[in-house]
């Protein structure tokens, strides 16, 4: 790979999800602003978290069905609670 080029894999322009600079990660065939390479990484950060569901969110952190911080407490599950994230005994 040439230094300061971007590596292009072999089939850009093949239907699929690589395009020429980005990659359509949800295959719509349109490039949203967390598939846009150019743009700062805390801004395609917050477009991604707000297509996401809260299960969507917590599978990512391992919490998701039964997984990650003790089970997810496998009895209920992590609750917004007063005092943060309750549920867990």
């Amino acid at each position: 790979m040439a230094e300061g080029k971007p590596y292009t894999p072999p089939d850009v322009g093949k239907p699929g999800i690589y395009r020429e600079g980005w990659i359509d990660f949800n295959k719509n065939g349109v490039e949203s602003p967390y598939e846009d390479p150019s743009r700062p990484v805390e801004e395609r950060v917050e477009d991604l978290l707000s297509r996401m569901t809260l299960e969507e969110e917590l599978n990512q952190l391992g919490f998701g069905r039964g997984v990650g911080l003790q089970g997810a407490c496998a009895s209920g599950g992590l609750v917004p609670g007063a005092g943060g994230w309750g549920g867990c005994g």
